[in-house]
C-alpha cells in the first residue's frame, strides 16, 4: 500500500493543486457575483420612488363624488420636480350607430379641467403634487347615467371610462435628470410605462384637437361625435 501510494503521489498532487485552482476560480466568481448584487442593491436602495394614488372621497353629499390625485416620492430625495396631466374620456360605441354590430369604434374625448387645480410643495420627499378634483367623480357619472337614459335605444353598448397619463421629470440625488410616464385609470394606483404607441397617438390627440370641460360637456355632442366617427 506504501509503495502503491508512493508511486501515485504525483497524481494526488496534481489533483489537489487543480481543486485548490477550482475552489480558487468559484469563490472568486461568487465574490464577483455578490459584489454585482450589492452595487445593485445599493443602487435601487439610493433611487427615488415616484408613487401616484387615487383617493376618492364625498364632497358635495354624495357618495364618493369626488377624486384627488396624489403625487408622492417615496424613495431619496430629489429636486426640480414637474408634473404634466393628460386627461381623456374613452368611449366605445358601436361603429355603425342604430345597427347591431360586433364592430366597434373607440373615441379619445381630451378633458381639460377634470381636476379643477393642484397643489404643489416644495418637498424633495413624501408629498410632491396633489391634482385636486371636486364632484368631478359625480360628473363623469352624470355623464354615464344621462347618454344611457337619452340614447341607450339608438346607441345600446356605449361604454364610458377614464384614461389618464402623466408624465414626470425631475433631478435625482446625483443631479442626473429623470423622466417617468405613468398610466392611471380610475381605481388603480398609476403604473409606470414606456412611451408605447397608445400614448403617442393620445398626446396627438391632446396636441392637435380643442379640449373640453367636463363641467360644460353634452351628451348630445357625444351622441354626433359617435355617429359622425362611425359613419
Amino acid at each position: 500500500m506504501k509503495e502503491w501510494l508512493e508511486r501515485n503521489k504525483i497524481y494526488f498532487e496534481t489533483i489537489s493543486t487543480s481543486l485548490l485552482a477550482v475552489m480558487a476560480i468559484i469563490v472568486s466568481i461568487a465574490s464577483i457575483w455578490i459584489s454585482q448584487n450589492q452595487l445593485e442593491n445599493d443602487k435601487l436602495l439610493n433611487q427615488p420612488l415616484i408613487k401616484v394614488s387615487n383617493e376618492v372621497f364625498s364632497y358635495a353629499g354624495g357618495d364618493n363624488d369626488s377624486r384627488f390625485l396624489i403625487v408622492e416620492n417615496e424613495g431619496t430625495p430629489i429636486t426640480e420636480f414637474s408634473s404634466t396631466l393628460y386627461t381623456f374620456i374613452k368611449i366605445e360605441a358601436n361603429k355603425k350607430p342604430f345597427e347591431k354590430s360586433i364592430d366597434r369604434q373607440i373615441i379619445y374625448i381630451p378633458i381639460n379641467d377634470y381636476f379643477g387645480g393642484t397643489i404643489s410643495t416644495n418637498n424633495f420627499k413624501g408629498e410632491l403634487t396633489t391634482y385636486i378634483g371636486i364632484n368631478n367623480y359625480q360628473l363623469l357619472n352624470n355623464i354615464k347615467t344621462d347618454f344611457k337614459k337619452k340614447f341607450d335605444k339608438d346607441l345600446p353598448m356605449t361604454f364610458f371610462s377614464l384614461i389618464q397619463f402623466m408624465e414626470v421629470g425631475f433631478k435625482d440625488y446625483k443631479g442626473d435628470k429623470i423622466a417617468k410616464l405613468f398610466k392611471i385609470d380610475e381605481v388603480r394606483e398609476g403604473f409606470e410605462i414606456e412611451r408605447d404607441e397608445e400614448f403617442t397617438s393620445l398626446l396627438k390627440v391632446w396636441k392637435e384637437n380643442s379640449r373640453s370641460y367636463i363641467y360644460t360637456i353634452k351628451t348630445e355632442d357625444i351622441k354626433e361625435l359617435i355617429i359622425k366617427n362611425g359613419s
